[in-house]
């Protein structure tokens, strides 16, 4: 698979600059679950706060001792979004180069922007072939493992042959936050 080449260094460069313009989005919204994003103001605990934390404008107006009775800023913990991918694996996805090429440029991009911001990443391929499942992976060398495994098969396992389809496959699937 042409996938399976990680990419070029002008490749990168691309997916690089437009990551670059991309973080804010779903991994800061509010209506998408939780974020980064404010929570909460709590007295402030030296044993589980860092300094930074302490609001001096807050600590102002709802302490009576500022200095000594500060409250600090509880954030949200970061968002953890999981992509899924389903890449047609087929024979039509190598005519022309052009398509090939686009192809592999946007299927990388999603895999480099997740694993950049340590989110999940899931590829399912269909084509002739049957389908293929790479499960949830953090990485690039986890995402080429995958492909060596999947252009080696041979037998595929017997719980994928029995889909018809990779519809019928992901209907088996809750996906929150994909």
């Amino acid at each position: 698979l042409f996938f399976s080449k990680k990419p070029t260094e002008l490749m990168r460069a691309k997916i690089n600059q437009v990551l670059g313009e991309f973080r804010g989005g779903v991994h800061r919204s509010v209506f998408t679950g939780k974020g980064i994003e404010f929570k909460r103001l709590r007295p402030y605990n030296p044993l589980v706060d860092r300094p930074t934390a302490i609001d001096d404008m807050a600590s102002h107006r709802l302490s009576e001792e500022p200095e000594l009775m500060p409250y600090s800023r509880v954030r949200y913990s970061p968002k953890r979004i999981s992509t899924l991918v389903l890449l047609d694996a087929g024979d039509a996805m190598r005519a022309p180069a052009a398509k090939e090429e686009r192809a592999a440029l946007l299927f990388w991009f999603f895999a480099l922007s997740a694993f950049k911001f340590y989110d999940r990443f899931r590829v399912i391929t269909y084509s002739q072939k049957p389908l293929g499942d790479s499960g949830w992976i953090n990485g690039e060398d986890e995402l080429t493992d995958f492909f060596t495994r999947y252009n080696a098969l041979k037998k595929p396992s017997g719980i994928l042959l029995s889909f018809n389809s990779v519809f019928s496959y992901l209907s088996h699937f809750e996906f929150r936050d994909t």
